[in-house]
């Protein structure tokens, strides 16, 4: 699941500082992260069927041991809640492209003396711990201005 193709937004709603942003999450936009999504619940509900796990506590009953991709599509997204740590929202790319916010000194394009250093410069969505990338970001341009 860490490999999500859909993608949302973050959109400025005033140029007062304190304002909130209009995030839309838009997950589960594209199809592939729908399937991937009802592979992973059919997975959960195999693992909870198994007599390992039944050993030990008490497995609730979904109603889903015999359900169709539309009923696990639906149940997944009415219970479902996301764990994803928002990125990409001031990529970093080349200057010329109009989709980059930061270039690769995190630069802010257009504007002088502004830096943006921290996930949201990541291209996309990476497929491993954002924690760990963010700090390996900060290390990089700390060392990049003399920190």
């Amino acid at each position: 699941m860490n490999q999500c193709v859909s993608r949302g937004t973050l959109r400025l709603v005033s140029a007062d500082p304190f304002a909130q942003p209009a995030i839309e999450e838009n997950m589960l936009d594209d199809p592939s992260d729908v399937v991937r999504m009802r592979d992973g619940l059919r997975r959960l509900l195999a693992l909870g069927a198994h007599d390992s796990v039944a050993a030990i506590g008490q497995v609730v009953d979904l109603g889903l041991a015999d359900a169709g991709d539309a009923e696990i599509d639906a149940y997944a997204l009415a219970n479902a809640g996301d764990t994803q740590h928002a990125t990409s929202t001031c990529r970093m790319g080349d200057p010329s492209d109009p989709a980059s916010v930061v270039d690769s000194d995190c630069r802010v394009l257009g504007l002088e003396g502004l830096r943006v250093i921290d996930a949201s410069v990541m291209p996309s969505v990476v497929r491993a711990n954002t924690h760990l990338t963010t700090v390996m970001i900060a290390e990089v341009m700390a060392e990049r201005l003399g920190g």
